[in-house]
């Protein structure tokens, strides 16, 4: 299962290469607030593809998402996350 899912993955990881290596080539106006510095979408696409085979084989498959969620929820609510992202100084160009 882990071979055909990253063989069907390796088109989208050679496409995001090319579009890094083109835009970088033709000087092409890259918004680095989008995905950052060197991810794309085709990246995330194929990232998405493989994380379906780490989670199917743990059970039961509810459980990682309700910790993530209640972490990330403590964060938030204890640890001045949600301040940070409401009211954090927006700087452009500083990344």
């Amino acid at each position: 299962m882990w071979k055909k899912t990253v063989i069907h993955t390796l088109p989208l990881v050679i496409i995001g290469i090319i579009r890094i290596i083109t835009n970088q080539e033709l000087e092409y106006q890259e918004h680095v607030t989008e995905y950052g510095v060197h991810w794309n979408f085709f990246f995330t696409l194929g990232v998405l593809a493989l994380i379906p085979l780490w989670i199917t084989h743990r059970k039961p498959t509810w459980i990682l998402p309700a910790v993530l969620l209640g972490l990330y929820q403590v964060a938030l609510s204890t640890r001045g996350v949600q301040e940070f992202i409401e009211n954090a100084p927006r700087r452009g160009g500083d990344y």
